[in-house]
């Protein structure tokens, strides 16, 4: 294990892990209508225009994960932790409109924002909620935004779940220490094919997405690499990650570049915009 993987493996060890929410670093990056990018370094939120000016957005903020609406309102959260003294923790969750207005979305209160079960990051073309608790079986979750009674999608012996993504017809990702499964309503889970990555620790996989023509993109963190898995079943490598950085996310924009957020053995974050033909530039 690498010495950036070691030292995330127990930051996320340290931490109750019904969710990816408190994964570390950060591993959402998300793109709107215009094409603006938001991400986190966890310590406040940027945005990068399409013209490439990049600024920050939301300051001051410890967020893991993002939420982009159907409106282009975003939202994250802040969590905090309270010291040795107490040993416990706090957060409240954030929304930032198109027009730049950021209001509190659920104010200061303990602990962490899965114990609660009433905002995820997640979330289908719908706003359903998703997430996932438990192991041994672990249970895939889902409920309407209006409805707090919950639905169990499926039920697996789940040990290492540390990512889940959800697109917007439902389709649920789960990356479960290298192994991502496809969950689908209805329908069994499907383990999607090994070489999306090599290794099989924890953190193996992180943040994924799906692009236009219905192909699956994920970070594969330990790999240092970033793999599509085609509608026809073939994996390829389609970015690889400088020396000393890992991917931690990805997105896809309409034109094909992939945005993929890195982290580093120090633990910063940045961008990287990598084009169809394969030329990139760090942000």
């Amino acid at each position: 294990m690498t010495r950036l993987a070691r030292a995330l493996l127990i930051v996320l060890l340290s931490l109750p892990l019904a969710s990816s929410a408190l994964a570390h670093p950060a591993v959402s990056v998300v793109i709107d209508k215009g094409g603006t990018v938001y991400y986190s370094d966890t310590e406040r939120v940027w945005a990068i225009a399409p013209d490439g000016t990049r600024r920050v957005v939301v300051p001051d903020v410890h967020t893991h994960e993002l939420w982009l609406d159907s409106d282009g309102t975003l939202y994250g959260e802040h969590l905090w932790y309270n010291g040795d003294a107490t040993n416990t923790w706090g957060h409240r969750v954030w929304k930032r409109t198109p027009a730049g207005v950021i209001s509190i979305v659920i104010p200061n209160r303990a602990g962490f924002l899965q114990d609660h079960r009433d905002f995820t990051f997640a979330r289908d073309g719908r706003r359903h909620l998703y997430w996932i608790e438990g192991s041994r079986p672990a249970r895939v979750m889902t409920r309407a935004a209006t409805d707090a009674r919950p639905e169990v999608l499926a039920s697996m012996a789940f040990t290492n779940q540390s990512w889940l993504t959800v697109v917007a017809d439902g389709t649920c990702y789960v990356s479960e220490g290298g192994v991502v499964w496809r969950i689908r309503r209805g329908a069994s889970a499907e383990r999607l094919p090994a070489a999306l990555s090599r290794s099989r620790e924890r953190l193996a996989v992180m943040g994924m997405a799906v692009g236009p023509d219905g192909s699956l993109y994920v970070a594969a963190f330990e790999d240092g690499a970033v793999r599509r898995l085609s509608l026809a079943g073939q994996v390829t490598t389609v970015a690889t990650t400088p020396r000393d950085w890992k991917p931690t996310g990805v997105a896809v924009a309409p034109d094909g570049a992939l945005w993929v957020l890195e982290a580093s053995s120090t633990n910063a974050q940045r961008v990287r915009r990598v084009a169809a033909d394969g030329s990139s530039r760090v942000f």
